[in-house]
C-alpha cells in the first residue's frame, strides 16, 4: 500500500492548508502553488515514487525498483500545472495572495512547524479543544471547502499508479499505455478502500484540527468565511484539477518511458 499517505498525511494536509514562502512570486500562479505548499509537494515527488516503486519491486522481484524516475522532473509538473491551472481559471487571484500575506496566514504557517509530532498529536485527542464541536464543525467547513481529502486521495492514487510502473513489475507496450492505466489505477481504488474510508471518516479532519489547535475560534471562523467564498471555492477547485492533469502527464511520460518487457507479475 502508499506509504506517503500513511505516515505523512499529517505533512500532506499541511502542505495544502498552510502557505510554505514568505514573498509572492512575479507569477501569481507560481506564488499560489508555492502558498499552498504544492510546489514543495511537487519536489517530494521523485522520492514518494521510488518509495512507492521499491516496495512493489521488492513483491515482484524487480531490479528496477531504485532506478531515475523518468518523466517527474519536477519542473516539468510545476510547468504543466501552473499551464492546467491558466486553462482552467481566468479570474483575479489577488484576494487570495492578499489573505497569503495576512496575519492570520502568518499564524498559520507559524503553527505548521509543530504540526507534525504525533505523540503531542496523540495526547491533544483527549482535550476539551478537540472535543469542542463549534470548532469541529468549522475545521470540517475548511477540509471541505479546501477539498483536503479530494487532494491527499489523488497524489496518493497516482504515486502508487507511478510506483507500480516504475517498479516494471507490470507490462507496458505504448499501444496499451491508456487501457492499462485505467485497469491500474481501479485495482488501486479497490485496494485503497479501507484507507478512502479512514480520511472520509474523519482522520483528516482530527490531523486538521490538531494543526489548529493554537487559534482562537475566531480566528478559525474568520479562516472558514474565506475558504467558503466563491472565488476561494473555485480556485481551489481548478488549482487541485491541475495538479491532477499534470501528475496524469507525468504518469505517462513515465509509462511511455518503460520497457515492454514482462519483468514480473503483479498481484493485487
Amino acid at each position: 500500500m502508499f506509504n506517503c499517505r500513511k505516515t505523512a498525511r499529517l505533512a500532506i494536509t499541511a502542505a495544502l492548508l498552510f502557505t510554505g514562502v514568505n514573498t509572492l512570486a512575479a507569477d501569481s500562479t507560481r506564488a499560489l502553488l508555492k502558498h499552498t505548499g504544492i510546489t514543495t509537494q511537487i519536489h517530494h515527488l521523485p522520492a514518494m515514487v521510488i518509495e512507492s516503486s521499491a516496495a512493489h519491486a521488492r513483491r515482484c522481484g524487480s531490479a528496477q525498483g531504485n532506478s531515475p524516475v523518468i518523466g517527474f522532473n519536477p519542473q516539468s509538473i510545476i510547468f504543466d500545472t501552473v499551464s492546467a491551472f491558466n486553462s482552467r481559471y481566468s479570474g483575479s487571484l489577488a484576494a487570495i495572495e492578499r489573505w497569503h500575506q495576512s496575519s492570520l496566514a502568518k499564524k498559520i504557517r507559524s503553527a505548521e512547524s509543530e504540526a507534525t509530532d504525533y505523540t503531542a498529536f496523540s495526547e491533544f485527542k483527549n482535550t476539551s479543544t478537540y472535543n469542542n464541536p463549534q470548532r469541529k464543525n468549522l475545521i470540517n467547513q475548511i477540509v471541505e471547502n479546501l477539498q483536503i481529502t479530494r487532494f491527499v486521495a489523488t497524489l496518493g492514487t497516482e504515486v502508487e499508479y507511478a510506483g507500480i510502473l516504475h517498479s516494471g513489475c507490470i507490462n507496458n507496450t505504448k499501444n496499451q499505455t491508456e487501457t492499462r492505466r485505467e485497469q491500474t489505477l481501479a485495482d488501486i481504488t479497490r485496494e485503497d478502500k479501507e484507507l478512502t474510508a479512514l480520511l472520509l471518516s474523519g482522520d483528516i479532519i482530527a490531523e486538521t484540527t490538531y494543526m489548529f489547535r493554537s487559534l482562537s475560534t475566531a480566528e478559525l471562523t474568520e479562516y472558514a468565511s474565506f475558504t467558503a467564498s466563491a472565488s476561494s471555492k473555485s480556485i481551489y477547485t481548478a488549482l487541485i484539477d491541475a495538479f491532477h492533469e499534470s501528475l496524469t502527464l507525468a504518469g505517462n511520460r513515465l509509462a511511455t518511458s518503460q520497457s515492454s518487457e514482462l519483468l514480473g507479475g503483479f498481484d493485487f
